[in-house]
């Protein structure tokens, strides 16, 4: 998610999520000092999952901010990934 703020717990990332289908892990990235970056990640078992959740999240209002939901996408060359994990801005 971006520019909203996320607890270092992923408790309420997964809360949020898991209406779209099963949830393998998510993780809120933090600093040194374990204060949330304000983004996070989202992996599911299935690609449909993914869609559902980037389809009605994307543009929604969290706690009272706008929050960007889409794809993520290693930064590592040659690796296509099968899109079940998505990325929380």
């Amino acid at each position: 998610m971006r520019s909203i703020y996320l607890t270092p717990c992923p408790q309420a990332l997964h809360d949020t999520f898991a209406a779209f289908g099963n949830v393998l892990s998510c993780k809120v990235a933090t600093d040194e000092r374990g204060r949330s970056k304000g983004y996070g990640f989202v992996h599911y078992d299935s690609a449909e999952a993914a869609e559902s959740a980037i389809k009605a999240v994307d543009g929604m209002l969290l706690n009272d901010k706008k929050v960007y939901v889409g794809h993520h996408v290693s930064k590592k060359v040659g690796i296509s990934p099968p899109f079940c994990g998505i990325q929380v801005i």
